[in-house]
């Protein structure tokens, strides 16, 4: 029982340490995938734009070909508010789909909240022949004039002399990330019957996923006066850690006691766990007893075949033996009655 018991506990323990390190995974993958996404996204907005240089250089001026490349470039928008920006090499925003009235403006003398010149690394950074990658801080659309982490792409358009480029906050890129995590958590299952599933919640405990997804549960106890989230938090903070409480009434899941092993994601401030319903240890050591009993019970059956066996080989040889001593001793007693009346000779 106490090495099953233990095996159990080294499951959950094991269960939610893979799905940490996976997570953690991500979540250090976060900013290349940024920047795989812009340098991507730039490449594509390039090539746009040197395709209507090229195919209506004897068609428009070049201030109508500029015209087009920029229209055609802000009605592009994607996931989080995302815009493509271009700048002349004087300086001049040309494109600037978060704030278009900072069109026409020199930029060179803009700082970041770090003190970057943005605009003068980013004409000197970039290169015709590939975007290339320059993280600073900057604005964010409908947020004001509070400045995030931004990490963009940039490349030059000979043709415009611009430079054009794109760029993704990496809050938003985390936000993503989280998204992703949260997804693929769901989809997890595991044991022999693939019934066990993993969770996740904050650590104002608002959880994360099913199956009390979107739902604070801070203060929820079982009927045992068991506050069932706090525990987990509490045990995640510790580094991890088991908490058995009764399973409050959720959708497809039935109230019964529980054992669940939480721990952290700490830069998230998120806890992951996974449990099993002490029952059904409890049937399974049953299982494992009943399994243990009948093992037993054929090895003293094997045990008592092989010693009925050895016995009757013992007195087998015993008989045999006896009747080899009596023989020898027949003749031996039978010398001794003759030689009290008589002279014999021994054989």
């Amino acid at each position: 029982r106490i090495a099953y018991m233990e095996q159990q506990h080294q499951q959950l323990r094991n269960q939610v340490e893979q799905a940490r390190e996976h997570i953690n995974y991500m979540r250090s993958k976060s900013k290349e995938w940024a920047e795989e996404i812009v340098l991507e996204r730039t490449t594509t907005a390039w090539e746009i734009a040197d395709a209507i240089s090229k195919e209506q250089k004897n068609k428009l001026s070049p201030q109508a070909r500029e015209d087009l490349i920029r229209e055609t470039l802000r009605r592009i928008r994607y996931k989080n508010q995302g815009y493509y920006f271009a700048i002349n090499m004087d300086g001049t925003e040309e494109l600037f789909t978060d704030r278009p009235k900072l069109e026409g403006k020199n930029m060179l003398e803009e700082q970041d909240r770090e003190g970057r010149f943005v605009v003068r690394d980013m004409l000197e950074l970039a290169k015709p022949d590939r975007a290339v990658l320059y993280q600073y801080s900057w604005t964010k659309p409908g947020q004001g004039n509070r400045s995030y982490a931004k990490i963009a792409a940039i490349r030059y358009l000979p043709e415009a002399n611009w430079v054009i480029g794109t760029g993704m906050y990496l809050d938003d890129m985390e936000k993503q990330t989280k998204e992703i995590a949260i997804d693929w958590l769901e989809q997890v299952r595991w044991g022999k019957e693939k019934k066990q599933y993993l969770f996740a919640g904050r650590e104002d405990g608002l959880i994360l996923t099913w199956p009390a997804k979107g739902k604070k549960m801070f203060d929820i106890t079982d009927p045992n006066g068991v506050f069932i989230v706090r525990k987990l938090i509490q045990q995640a903070e510790k580094g991890g850690g088991f908490v058995e409480y009764v399973m409050p009434k959720l959708k497809g899941l039935r109230p019964a006691p529980k054992l669940t092993y939480a721990a952290p994601i700490k830069q998230w401030q998120w806890f992951i766990a996974t449990g099993r319903y002490v029952d059904e240890i409890e049937s399974l050591l049953t299982v494992r007893r009943r399994q243990l009993k009948q093992q037993l019970l054929s090895q003293l059956r094997q045990m008592g075949i092989i010693l009925l066996f050895l016995s009757a080989s013992s007195l087998f040889m015993v008989w045999i033996m006896a009747r080899r001593l009596k023989k020898n001793i027949t003749p031996f007693a039978g010398f001794f009655h003759k030689a009290a009346t008589g002279l014999v000779q021994i054989d």
